[in-house]
């Protein structure tokens, strides 16, 4: 089996799409100011906690997001909601955006896949789901979400008494986002001290037994600021999902220099190099997101209880590996790249080549 999982059924593009008026001539408006009509802000899922920044990046070059009112029936470009509102339109060019949940698509994802003319997706990893589905006239545009560095400064970490180490779930359920995997670990890397804790925070109530009184929920976190008051309250995080299409509480946990641990699957593998990286092993996913015969990563848990007390151990080798990092996303992962790669596709979508060869740009 690949590492994108199966190869699936790809749906043939609607033929109402021929009625599509011929494009204009690129010499001359090739960089002219674009107006993108967003019909919600579902389509840019990837990139919905930091939409602020992401718009003003795009702004700097000549993009505008155009919402209610001002939303034109000549706006050249629309972005489109969830895959089940999807639809064709024959005199616009439409995209939309998926973050795989496993390494398959579920079904009603693939047919709603012959609507659209592009695709954005987060991470190398998705793009290749969803390749692995889409009609051939489909472009598949890598834009990897960029982190508000302001938002996450490098921060100075001095190690407290008690060594805490943090799960970030976000939005994501706790056998999703790999809490079990890292309760199980914990207890196995510091069977019988007192002096460590491991803190599991989520936006919603945490679905999970708590047998061990070391391991504290919390649901804290509201906004970036609170997000980055988290980082610096503890000493790691742990991110081990089964499943992360784009890394960004990695990427924002190392902009804050926190040292990573990470499952090293699906979109993680991309930025593997830059944390201790955990093996992992394909399980059968599940759930509405997941398609037939998808697989999630699952982190080896003994890895893990060594990679924890190994950071624990030797915390200033791991300070050392943060900082590195802390530069590196610093450097790469910014929204003016983003915006960037977003823009080049856009004009690319507006006067589109000839060939229905898939498009792919990088941040």
């Amino acid at each position: 089996m690949s590492r994108n999982g199966p190869r699936q059924q790809r749906v043939e593009k609607p033929s109402v799409r021929a009625q599509q008026p011929a494009a204009p001539d690129d010499s001359t408006s090739q960089r002219a100011a674009l107006r993108v009509d967003v019909r919600a802000l579902a389509p840019i899922a990837p990139y919905l906690d930091a939409i602020e920044p992401l718009a003003a990046a795009l702004a700097e070059i000549d993009v505008t997001f155009a919402t209610g009112d001002d939303v034109q029936a000549h706006d050249p470009i629309l972005f489109i909601g969830e895959p089940a509102r999807w639809q064709s339109f024959p005199d616009r060019r439409s995209i939309g955006a998926l973050a795989p949940d496993a390494s398959a698509l579920p079904d009603a994802a693939v047919i709603a896949l012959a609507c659209v003319d592009a695709i954005l997706a987060p991470s190398q990893w998705a793009a290749g789901i969803v390749r692995n589905a889409a009609p051939e006239h489909v472009r598949v545009i890598i834009a990897q979400p960029g982190v508000d560095t302001a938002a996450f400064p490098l921060v100075e970490r001095v190690r407290g008494p008690v060594f805490r180490l943090l799960v970030d779930l976000g939005h994501v359920d706790a056998i999703r986002g790999g809490a079990d995997l890292a309760i199980n670990a914990f207890a196995r890397a510091f069977p019988d001290r007192d002096d460590v804790q491991l803190v599991i925070d989520a936006a919603a109530p945490i679905e999970i037994s708590r047998p061990d009184l070391r391991v504290a929920f919390s649901r804290e976190r509201r906004s970036a600021a609170d997000r980055a008051r988290l980082f610096a309250s503890v000493d790691a995080l742990v991110h081990v999902p089964r499943c992360d299409p784009d890394g960004r509480t990695a990427l924002a946990a190392m902009a804050a220099g926190l040292p990573v641990i990470l499952a090293d699957g699906s979109a993680l593998h991309e930025i593997a190099e830059h944390a201790l990286a955990v093996p992992t092993r394909d399980v059968p996913a599940y759930g509405s997101e997941a398609g037939a015969n998808a697989r999630w990563y699952e982190a080896d848990v003994d890895a893990l209880a060594d990679a924890m007390r190994s950071v624990e151990t030797d915390y200033a080798t791991a300070l050392e590996r943060a900082r590195a990092a802390s530069e590196y996303v610093a450097r790469t992962r910014t929204w003016a790249a983003t915006a960037a790669a977003i823009r080049t596709a856009l004009d690319r979508i507006e006067h589109p080549d000839t060939s229905p060869a898939a498009l792919e740009i990088t941040a």
